[in-house]
């Protein structure tokens, strides 16, 4: 019996954030993140970084990173935050995958699966589907896989997800591998690799590579599966993937055992010797890669392949060792291919041993195992799958070209007589409109770009940043260190808000919220609490689902600190409200200061820095207003008392919902 040497076929497992912005940022970001999250709150916030952090681990730390994301999942059930739970989910099934333990991935994927159902997000959806699918194919359930592609690939085409339909494609070309159409299979790796370059998605052009190359490998074409191999090791390495990079040199591993095969064939013990060594090394690389990330389905893997190796050269006692090693962790995972592949080795084994009742034992394993892999009922389903997604893909084509077809016919049938001078008409009333249009998005993007530099230059005053320093430098000489490292950490997190919410137009109310409290929060401290300010908010109001402009009331605030307390000899107070009216949201924000009168004359007479809140809102508003039917709305007055002395500013927005 010949040796069966095992090619791994990438499977798209992908771990994309869409609206949580939670990518790769370096290991000083990492560092940045594990500072700050002592000081933060049990909010939706602290959630958004230990989610961070777990996906910082993902790639390189699996166990870290399956330790941060069941944090976030604990609170994100402790604050009530349906997308924080659905995102935990997500990373705990991540986590628990990239270490090879499928039965607990699973679980985790199809409660995720649940969640974003239940908060209809198609997208996520649709990712949790194909995750699934992958996972049930690692399982050796091919079926059950198939199933979760179609239903998967069917809403990506629906809502042209771009990434989602290349990945779809090379899971059921990999599922077509492993039941042993590799006619089918090339096919669809080459629509994948096609859209992935298409798209430039490097990773999945990589995986998409190195699948086609184990193609190309089984069928002893090796020059050109080394070609399709290198090409997608370059890749991974830039790309620091070191899953990947490992299938990839054990792969590569595999080709030498055919070569030496090949060798052992021709009599050449030298170049068999050769082949063997190293691919020898290149399996023992990769089970280190496998168990730095405490991958144990690869490392399942891997050392089936050395055990191979090591049966081909007669070293049974090592043979058997690795081996076993193999088994155990395969069953572990539960992983039907892995252990098939384990009994079809141990028959082997102990057939070379002369223990021919053990081999035939194994070998009985190996066939029933196999049998429940690759039978003909499990293939058939599969097919007609495929057939009906097929089906269905040509009756909704052939849909739209009916109805297509009907409308040129109508057309076709209207009144001859007015289509040359409607032709002509149109032509005239499309140039205009196309010129007339295109200069006025030209003039508003300009104005717009403009905008926004002035807006993140005005939106935190100098002096402000120029004070806060000053109160940290006082903290520091005064041997305070503890009020030192609040104020720079609060400091920082208000920067960093200002800067991700000043490139959006809009951002939620609960956003908008955080950077309130923490710019007030600092005002107080900088002013040695001289300053009290509320925050109301209406109960009907959700923050997480209203959006607003950002940084709308941030330079009245300012405006009331920094000139309309002066001269005031009580404790300065600051009010703002938000509640619903008639459909908008209403913020007011009401001071006890000298009134906005008296203070635009003491900042002439004193001041050298001129506020620009009221031109900068305005023109906010004007530019903002421009592609909306119900227009913001904002207004500042003076509180006069009886005696019609003034006692403080108001200053009013209505922006609808």
């Amino acid at each position: 019996m010949r040796i069966q040497k095992q090619i791994l076929y990438i499977f798209f497992f992908i771990f994309i954030l869409n609206g949580y912005d939670i990518f790769s940022q370096g290991q000083s970001k990492l560092d940045s993140l594990l500072k700050l999250l002592p000081y933060d709150k049990n909010d939706t916030n602290k959630v958004r970084h230990l989610l961070y952090i777990a996906d910082e681990y993902a790639v390189t730390d699996p166990i870290k990173s399956l330790d941060y994301s069941q944090k976030a999942l604990n609170l994100a059930f402790q604050v009530n935050w349906g997308r924080g739970i659905a995102v935990s989910y997500f990373r705990v099934g991540q986590s628990y995958y990239a270490q090879g333990n499928f039965l607990k991935a699973l679980e985790y994927k199809k409660k995720e699966l649940k969640k974003w159902e239940e908060l209809k997000f198609d997208q996520w959806i649709c990712g949790a589907l194909a995750e699934i699918g992958v996972i049930y194919s690692d399982l050796g359930k091919n079926v059950e896989a198939m199933e979760y592609y179609v239903a998967s690939l069917k809403l990506a085409e629906k809502n042209d997800y771009k990434i989602r339909i290349v990945t779809n494609q090379c899971n059921m070309a990999s599922l077509y591998c492993t039941q042993g159409d590799t006619v089918k299979a090339m096919e669809y790796y080459q629509k994948s690799l096609d859209n992935s370059r298409k798209f430039g998605l490097l990773n999945y052009e990589a995986e998409n590579l190195t699948n086609i190359g184990n193609i190309y490998n089984n069928r002893k074409n090796l020059t050109v599966a080394t070609e399709y191999y290198f090409k997608a090791q370059d890749i991974f390495k830039n790309l620091n993937n070191k899953i990947n990079t490992a299938i990839i040199l054990g792969n590569i591993g595999g080709m030498y055992q055919y070569r030496g095969d090949s060798a052992r064939t021709a009599g050449n013990n030298f170049l068999v010797k050769k082949y063997s060594d190293k691919s020898l090394d290149l399996f023992f690389q990769a089970l280190a890669l496998s168990e730095e990330l405490g991958n144990i389905f690869l490392q399942a893997n891997f050392t089936g392949n050395i055990a191979a190796v090591y049966i081909i050269e007669k070293k049974f006692s090592e043979a058997e060792h690795y081996l076993k090693r193999s088994l155990e962790l395969a069953n572990q995972t539960k992983a039907i291919q892995e252990i098939s592949i384990a009994y079809q080795r141990y028959a082997d084994l102990y057939k070379k041993q002369g223990k021919f009742e053990k081999a035939l034992l194994y070998y009985e394993y190996f066939v029933s195992s196999k049998d429940s892999i690759t039978n003909e009922a499990s293939k058939n389903q599969i097919a007609e799958m495929q057939i009906k997604y097929e089906t269905e893909k040509k009756e909704n084509e052939n849909k739209i070209l009916t109805r297509q077809n009907e409308l040129q016919s109508l057309q076709l049938k209207n009144n001859q007589y007015f289509i040359a001078g409607l032709i002509i008409i149109l032509i005239f009333v499309i140039a205009f409109a196309f010129l007339f249009i295109r200069q006025n998005k030209i003039k508003a993007r300009q104005k717009a770009l403009q905008f926004e530099q002035k807006l993140l230059r005005t939106q935190m005053n100098p002096h402000f940043i120029f004070n806060s320093l000053a109160s940290i430098e006082s903290f520091i000489y005064e041997q305070q260190p503890k009020e030192a490292g609040m104020y720079l950490s609060k400091f920082a997190q208000l920067m960093r808000l200002i800067l991700e919410n000043s490139k959006s137009e809009y951002i939620t109310l609960a956003q908008e919220l955080d950077t309130l409290n923490f710019y007030l929060s600092l005002q107080k401290m900088r002013l040695n609490e001289q300053l009290d300010y509320t925050i109301e908010i209406e109960p009907a109001l959700n923050p997480d689902h209203i959006y607003i402009p950002p940084m709308l009331t941030q330079p009245f605030i300012e405006n009331a600190i920094e000139h309309g307390f002066r001269g005031i000899k009580e404790t300065g107070c600051i009010h703002i409200r938000f509640r619903l009216v008639n459909e908008s949201i209403e913020v007011q924000i009401t001071d006890n200061g000298i009134g906005m009168t008296q203070s635009q004359q003491q900042k002439d007479l004193h001041s050298v820095h001129k506020s620009m809140a009221l031109q900068i809102t305005r023109e906010r508003l004007n530019i903002l207003n421009k592609s909306k039917k119900q227009k913001m709305y904002f207004n500042v007055t003076d509180i006069m008392n009886e005696q019609n002395i003034c006692k403080g500013t108001k200053v009013l927005f209505l922006i609808p919902v």
